[in-house]
């Protein structure tokens, strides 16, 4: 074998996070609301503010990002393996459906911030 290619000991590890607990397991939409409902009910009183709201939906998003293709490459590496495929299609039908709307007023709500027409484009690049 190749000295330079790459193993799974070999991955990266995964970046240290400030909002999303490390041990955070996305098992369960119980588990994810709390943290939705931080976002969407933290107070934003200014540019920093929102700012740190950005930064902080967006180490929420990757968390949960990282979560489902996860379960997508383990389901597709081992279509044998019922469990896997289940855990999926969980996520997908029992979980995802609650993220949307959620979404969807954070989004309004960064919109209709009246920060957000401060923001520096290059700082939120």
């Amino acid at each position: 074998m190749n000295e330079s290619a790459a193993t799974l000991t070999d991955l990266p590890s995964p970046a240290s996070r400030r909002f999303v607990p490390a041990d955070l397991s996305i098992s369960s939409w119980a588990a994810l609301s709390p943290l939705y409902e931080s976002l969407e009910n933290r107070a934003i009183a200014s540019v920093q503010d929102l700012m740190q709201w950005l930064t902080d939906l967006s180490e929420l998003e990757s968390a949960v990002q990282e979560h489902v293709g996860w379960l997508y490459i383990r389901m597709t590496c081992d279509t044998r393996d019922a469990s896997l495929s289940e855990a999926y299609t969980y996520f997908v039908n029992e979980i995802n459906p609650h993220i949307e709307p959620v979404n969807d007023r954070l989004n309004r709500k960064l919109v209709e911030s009246p920060y957000a027409r401060q923001l520096d484009r290059k700082s939120v690049v």
